[in-house]
């Protein structure tokens, strides 16, 4: 830990050097070392998450009965933390889901740091944990970081008109098991 210090310590004096001995044409940008560092410490990824603009809804229990149990379309609904590396691989998925999914499914993100009660109030024990629900009713609850590919099919059962005889699959087997015995 200590020689970690040491050398960052070191590196900082060496890029400091020009300016701490009067260099008055010393540009941090110009010189290729300061450019690297810059672009290593301020990454894109690195940003705050508010300054990202984001196609998820912040929930709140005030809003959850509105904006997902009430919602007239299928909600998506994560349930995260900030400090959950999980959470935010589970935010990009549903970015892009919501994106693709844009005008038909509700996607939003609730913050259980921020909404205790409400987590206990739905018995969820971890994040990141996602929450579908379709007419007012739970599709599921997974938990854990779920894959774009699985959430997407579920999200298309729920479009999706059942096949003929899937809604009265006992009676259609029955029909055919008649038919089988008659031969």
């Amino acid at each position: 830990m200590r020689s970690a210090i040491l050398t960052a310590l070191s590196l900082m004096t060496l890029l400091a050097a020009p300016a701490l001995a009067g260099d008055d044409d010393c540009d941090p940008a110009a010189a290729p070392v300061a450019a690297d560092l810059g672009a290593v410490v301020v990454s894109p990824s690195q940003e705050p998450e508010e300054e990202k603009k984001s196609r998820l809804t912040k929930v709140s229990a005030e809003t959850f009965m509105a904006l997902v149990v009430k919602n007239e379309k299928p909600a998506v609904v994560e349930f995260g933390a900030t400090w959950c590396v999980p959470c935010h691989a589970q935010l990009a998925i549903l970015e892009e889901l919501a994106e693709k999914n844009e005008g038909d499914v509700f996607f939003g993100k609730i913050d259980v740091d921020e909404e205790k009660e409400l987590m206990e109030q739905l018995g969820l024990k971890g994040v990141p944990a996602v929450l579908i629900t379709n007419d007012g009713k739970v599709v599921k609850l997974l938990t854990g970081v779920t894959s774009g590919e699985d959430l997407q099919a579920i999200l298309d059962g729920l479009s999706e008109p059942p096949a003929d005889g899937e809604a009265d699959a006992g009676g259609a087997n029955d029909a055919d098991d008649a038919s089988d015995a008659d031969k």
